[in-house]
């Protein structure tokens, strides 16, 4: 795509985070070591738009918190499935965090304003653990970043992230946020306790409907490092998707929801399926899409065989 032009002097993580409409016409990127002037790595964002096979910058670098280094601006993004609503988190180290809501008016981008769940404390970083809206941008997932991560779900009124309808206590070291269509179902990753939480909405009433877990170890035997440690959920929410990320071996695990009961449909061992690209010690970042046909999987170490030393990332889609 063509991006705007900036004087970054490195790549600093761009991209890290990003999120895409249902459409697939837009997408926000997040580029958390984008500088300007005086300070450095206070980040910045950028709305793409896609026409034809090419895309565009729609917003140009949207910045804030340039005030000091290291602020790490939109260190995570998220979009609505519309492309009308864009969120980008801002939580530095030691700090309380909050999200910045934005709003699109043709292809204008405009500043609504921040929020932060209730309850949160200094130290708790709001957002630094990923969020992620449903199709309409009415409710947001946001999950902290700690050894006792926690999670709030909220509820936008005409303009703002104004409601706070769940806000969890400690559930540990919680990694990825993930939300259905239209808001009634978040699934939320630990990678440390190999769990994941499942959350059902009744009106504007949450209640931990299932935890999925512990998984130690897969099918055929082998000790599980990281389970949980991405997570995705269809757009019915009756399908969740687990990845195991940073860890070896690299396996996806597919559940499927019947009633208020949650199992085991489906079980990737990857390195089983293709060992000419060696061991997959990263892979498992996941995505599933609304109608639960396309997975998609990534892995950003791969051993290069014999060497021990990082190779080339890989990205495969698999068909339900």
């Amino acid at each position: 795509g063509n991006l705007p032009s900036h004087n970054n002097n490195s790549g600093a993580m761009f991209s890290n985070s990003f999120d895409i409409d249902e459409t697939g016409e837009r997408a926000v990127c997040a580029w958390q070591g984008y500088h300007t002037g005086t300070y450095s790595t206070h980040g910045a964002f950028i709305v793409l738009k896609r026409t034809g096979t090419n895309w565009a910058s729609e917003s140009g670098w949207v910045t804030q918190n340039q005030g000091s280094n290291n602020s790490f601006w939109g260190a995570n993004v998220a979009m609505d499935g519309s492309g009308t609503y864009v969120v980008a988190f801002h939580s530095p180290t030691g700090s309380v965090g909050a999200g910045y809501l934005y709003k699109r008016t043709g292809t204008t981008w405009n500043s609504v304003g921040s929020f932060v769940g209730s309850g949160a404390g200094s130290g708790e970083r709001f957002g630094q653990g990923g969020g992620r809206m449903d199709a309409t941008g009415t409710r947001i997932a946001v999950a902290s970043l700690s050894s006792s991560g926690k999670l709030w779900i909220m509820r936008r009124d005409d303009t703002n992230f104004s409601a706070t309808e769940l806000a969890t206590s400690d559930l540990g070291t919680i990694n990825r946020v993930a939300i259905n269509g239209d808001g009634s179902y978040v699934a939320v990753g630990n990678s440390v306790d190999k769990e994941v939480y499942v959350y059902n909405r009744s009106g504007t009433t949450w209640s931990l409907q299932a935890t999925i877990g512990p998984i130690t170890q897969t099918a055929g035997g082998t000790n599980v490092y990281k389970f949980g440690m991405a997570v995705d959920i269809n757009y019915d929410g009756d399908h969740i998707i687990v990845g195991n990320q940073e860890s070896y071996p690299s396996t996806i695990w597919i559940y499927k929801r019947s009633g208020t009961s949650w199992s085991k449909v489906k079980e990737i061992d990857e390195s089983a399926q293709d060992a000419n690209d060696g061991v997959f010690s990263s892979f498992g970042n996941v995505a599933i899409n609304g109608d639960t046909d396309t997975l998609l999987a990534s892995g950003w170490y791969v051993n290069v065989t014999g060497s021990g030393q990082a190779g080339r990332g890989i990205m495969k889609t698999y068909t339900t």
